[in-house]
């Protein structure tokens, strides 16, 4: 056992700690924060050794504990068996922050025991979302307003995921691969010199300038070893072009921002004929291949 004499909020990383119990330990600020304790019959919860005092920044007592009361817990603070505070004793024992705090914690007419409580959520039960919030710090609402823009955004389903994912630092840049432990180059596919993020195979790079569908074409050739021709690259980049054109025609859809544009072929208008063509350039048999439809 990791921590055989105290529980999880007071253990301590020790000596060669392994994987498994640094990633479980690091969780432990967070719950630090979040976690109270809801005081009952205080036959359950140490003075000194947990956080029950209601104060968001700091629910420790910060009296310095004489080494004689280490063990006393929190019914030792009460009279005799009526639940209410000895105000003696706290004026004894505590600053004057600590006992403003101590009178200010609520105590139950009910035998009933003490439990643990979670600040981040209206209901005082930990979940997994509200603790990613706080670790995020999604909480705020400045991010929540800025996430709220990016998605009432006017934009193909597609794109509007594709920016959600570059503002999250989620695309499969070499940077981002290399940092999950993929073993590849982090330098940029094309010029070989910086090291290639969101912010470089997009906006930096020399051939992100002259061509904004560079992730398609870069993530072909770092796979594949497959070039794609200029012509090509241009063709899929206005396509996106129609797609956002015709994004701008459609009514604003509050669920259906997610899904992706469903491109179909259509008939061309009478008198007209429709060529539907691709190229790509392989360097390493020295072949260029060209394709048409009509």
């Amino acid at each position: 056992m990791y921590f055989p004499n105290t529980d999880f909020l007071n253990a301590k990383l020790g000596d060669n700690a392994s994987y498994t119990w640094r990633s479980i330990l690091s969780a432990q600020e967070v719950l630090k924060k979040g976690c109270r304790r809801s005081i009952g019959t205080g036959k359950d919860t140490f003075v000194w050794k947990i956080h029950w005092l209601p104060c968001t920044e700091n629910g420790y007592l910060t009296t310095i504990m004489p080494q004689e009361l280490e063990g006393i817990r929190v019914c030792d603070l009460m009279e005799g068996q009526q639940r209410r505070w000895d105000d003696d004793i706290l004026e004894d024992l505590f600053n004057s922050r600590d006992v403003r705090l101590l009178k200010n914690v609520p105590l139950s007419i009910r035998d009933i025991n003490d439990s643990w409580l979670w600040l981040f959520d209206e209901k005082d039960q930990f979940t997994v979302k509200s603790c990613y919030r706080k670790l995020v710090g999604e909480c705020d609402t400045f991010n929540a307003v800025f996430w709220r823009k990016i998605w009432d955004l006017t934009l193909p389903g597609k794109v509007g995921f594709f920016l959600w994912r570059t503002c999250r630092a989620c695309l499969p840049a070499a940077r981002a691969l290399v940092n999950k432990g993929v073993n590849i180059d982090d330098k940029c596919g094309w010029c070989q010199v910086e090291k290639e993020d969101e912010m470089h195979v997009l906006f930096e790079c020399q051939f992100a300038r002259r061509c904004g569908h560079q992730l398609n074409r870069r993530n072909k050739w770092l796979w594949n070893r497959v070039a794609v021709s200029v012509f090509g690259t241009t063709s899929a980049a206005t396509n996106l072009l129609e797609d956002w054109k015709k994004a701008q025609l459609e009514k604003p859809r509050s669920k259906s921002r997610l899904s992706a544009t469903i491109r179909r072929w259509q008939i061309p208008q009478r008198g007209w004929v429709k060529i539907n063509m691709d190229a790509a350039v392989f360097e390493d048999i020295n072949t260029i291949g060209v394709g048409g439809v009509i």
